[in-house]
């Protein structure tokens, strides 16, 4: 049960984490040409409080990942916690960034989560 709770948090965060951060990037434009103008505009789109905070969500996702390393299987939360970011990523781009769900999306997030469950369910 553990692994499952820990799975779903680190998910949600790391997904969580890049919304908020495309959010932010998404208010910025870069309007330079030539490499070194165009780094300069890109770090300073950094430097918002939403790219700044998706990091911190991301990065304490990262924590609790690791730190719950100690007491669960590598083998459960590795695929459980990659198969949430994939769905909930998916979710996310639909229904915020009003991303396309074609019936091919959606039957390759069914063979991904079917995957997840037989690799979660596993105990070797």
């Amino acid at each position: 049960m553990l692994t499952y709770a820990v799975s779903f948090v680190v998910s949600l965060l790391i997904v969580a984490g890049q919304g908020v951060m495309k959010k932010g990037l998404l208010k910025t434009e870069i309007t330079q040409t030539g490499f070194w103008p165009m780094l300069g505009e890109a770090a300073a789109a950094f430097l918002h409080p939403k790219p700044i905070i998706g990091f911190l969500m991301c990065g304490l996702g990262a924590i609790i990942y690791y730190l719950s390393l100690r007491f669960v299987d590598i083998s459960q939360l590795l695929p459980m916690t990659a198969g949430g970011v994939v769905m909930l990523t998916a979710l996310m781009g639909w229904a915020f960034f009003h991303e396309p769900m074609p019936f091919y999306k959606l039957a390759a997030l069914g063979l991904i989560a079917a995957g997840v469950m037989i690799v979660g369910h596993t105990k070797i």
